[in-house]
């Protein structure tokens, strides 16, 4: 007996209508799904999936959904009925509030105990259509509140405060993507205008000598590091010069990839001895950042969107400070 990762602990279900329930167990068993004091039976298909609708309830809680069967029984514990919004989109959804950065609305929106959020990890895969996910419900009252869609909890706490009920949040999002990506090969093909573009997404999609797999080029590594580029003492004298805040395609290099940048600054003696904060602004996407060839912090990691423009501090420990250049 399996149910998605949508019906986990602290799941919020939509009030007012019908409530799906699905999952998967044995072929061909009576399935049975109480909720409150619901209780709805099915039989599952000769492939084991098995769909029903408990009655519509108002909004209340905490209740706990059992589903059973031969195979066994699942418990979700702490589900409400409330209002349940899907957040999806482009980066603007995507945004954190840790990368939004403004403490005291992150503060208020942690304080809320209306709003519970379900962010749907990424998982690409051009051929097979997937029918579940890794993600769990996350009350905001929690220490991971930062990693909230931005807009999606404001929207969520602005809303459960209006009508003091419960909110869920469903965040699925991926910066940059078209509107194509969301929508299923079965439409696009019947669709006249969509169908070439999506015949040709596929010809380089199942084309590993196009694609290796994911990116066009392998990741050969930190090669600047191991060629000393993060060292103090490296003349980095024919190097381009560049003024940031600004972007690279500025510059004329209208590609992706990864890019270093130096700078050489002098330390007043009266800093001696004293913690510093070294802010190096936003970057697109992630960072590692080095202080005279010693990393003191990153951002994200490989090819993580999430921290698209989160402006980056890092803190430089006195002891090994050196003041001057």
């Amino acid at each position: 007996m399996k149910l998605p990762a949508v019906f986990s602990d602290h799941a919020i279900l939509q009030r007012d209508i019908a409530i799906p329930v699905w999952g998967w167990t044995a072929p061909s068993v009576p399935v049975t799904a109480r909720l409150a004091d619901k209780k709805q039976i099915t039989l599952s298909a000769t492939d084991g999936k098995f769909l029903l609708w408990l009655p519509a309830l108002k909004a209340s809680g905490p209740h706990t959904l059992e589903v059973s069967s031969s195979e066994g029984s699942v418990k979700v514990n702490d589900v409400w009925i409330g209002e349940v919004w899907v957040a999806s989109g482009q980066s603007n959804m995507e945004m954190t509030l840790a990368g939004v950065g403004r403490d005291n609305e992150t503060a208020e929106i942690a304080q809320s105990s209306h709003l519970r959020v379900f962010s749907v990890p990424r998982k690409f895969d051009a051929v097979v259509r997937q029918d579940d996910c890794k993600g769990f419900w996350n009350p905001a009252n929690n220490e991971d509140v930062e990693s909230f869609t931005a807009v999606g909890a404001h929207f969520g706490k602005n809303l459960g405060d209006q009508l003091g009920i419960k909110i869920g949040i469903i965040n699925t999002s991926v910066g940059g993507t078209i509107a194509q990506a969301w929508t299923s090969r079965q439409t696009l093909i019947s669709n006249p205008e969509q169908k070439p573009f999506l015949l040709s997404c596929e010809s380089r999609s199942y084309d590993p000598a196009k694609t290796n797999n994911k990116f066009p080029n392998p990741d050969p590594g930190n090669l600047g590091l191991k060629k000393g580029w993060a060292d103090f003492k490296f003349d980095d004298s024919t190097w381009e010069t560049m003024t940031v805040p600004g972007t690279w395609t500025s510059k004329g290099l209208n590609f992706s990839g990864v890019f270093w940048f130096r700078k050489v600054i002098d330390i007043p003696a009266a800093w001696a001895g004293k913690n510093l904060t070294l802010r190096i602004g936003a970057a697109d996407k992630t960072d590692i950042t080095y202080f005279n060839g010693e990393e003191i912090g990153h951002t994200g990691s490989g090819f993580d969107e999430s921290v698209w423009n989160v402006p980056a501090t890092y803190t430089l420990p006195a002891s090994p400070l050196q003041t001057g250049r």
